[in-house]
Parts: structure tokens; sequence; C-alpha cells
């Protein structure tokens, strides 16, 4: 679902925070830690933060990454050398729950269950998105091969 092949050259992320409000959300700073310890590690990322989009309307959130990815997919048939991309969108409220669970995006774990979907990401083919609230983020680790210790 969100796994990400290892070996495959440099990835280009673009990353957002869409909803209203979204001045006091912390995803912002969350994807800069994120975005410096993956540097760190050598995974071959680079990841630029866009503004906040701040909006009651899916679509219109979703478009910007469409548009994105759009652009670089572009520039590649014109024979132009262009990293993999990616569009990471962080949803917080109202929009994180506007996600009809019988869309074409593919959801990981509880999230069409709980109509909840806090992370999309956009590949240049199509959407996935998670519910990363409580399990939702343990989902996603796993489905990433991180696994965690039980609980004792």
């Amino acid at each position: 679902m969100l796994r990400r092949e290892r070996g495959g050259g440099m990835v280009q992320i673009r990353a957002a925070v869409a909803g209203h409000p979204v001045h006091h959300s912390l995803t912002p700073a969350l994807f800069m830690f994120v975005a410096d310890h993956l540097r760190e590690s050598g995974e071959g990322l680079r990841i630029e933060l866009l503004k906040n989009i701040d909006t009651f309307d899916l679509p219109e959130a979703m478009a910007i990454a469409y548009t994105s990815n759009r652009d670089n997919s572009r520039r590649a048939e014109r024979g132009a050398a262009v990293p993999r991309s990616e569009f990471w969108l962080s949803l917080t409220t109202p929009l994180k729950h506007m996600v009809p669970p019988e869309s074409a995006i593919e959801l990981l774990g509880e999230a069409r269950q709980i109509a909840c979907v806090n992370q999309m990401l956009h590949d240049g083919h199509g959407w996935r998105g998670a519910a990363t609230d409580g399990i939702g983020l343990v989902d996603v680790a796993r489905e990433n091969g991180i696994q965690f210790p039980s609980p004792e």
C-alpha cells in the first residue's frame, strides 16, 4: 500500500497539509523532522514542503497533488531525466472524513471502516490513503516492514 521499494534511485516528494483550519497543524514540523531523518539515513529522498492548503474542498487539495505529478510526467515524456515523484497529502478536519470508502483510492487497514483518512499518497499513477491515528500508524509501519514488540 504505502510501501516504498528500496534501491529505486532518487525520489522527489512534495508534501502539504490540507483542511480547514490548517494554521494550527503540527504536521509541517513533523514532515520536516521525517525529511531530515530520511536525508541522514541515505534513503535517496528529496522532500519539499509546500504551503498549507486551507480548504473545505477535498478535490481541490487532490488536484494540486495530481497537477504536481503530471508536470513531472510531461517532462519525462519529453526526454528529461526526472526522479520518481510522490505527493504526500496530510488531511485534517473536515477533509479527513470526506474520502468516500467506495472511491478508487486504495485504502489501507481500518481507513475504510472508520471513514477517516489522515494521510494520502499520489505516486503518479493513483491515490493511496491510510488512517494514521492509533492503530492506523501501526498498520502503515507494518506495511513498510517495521515491526513493534508485543506489549507485555
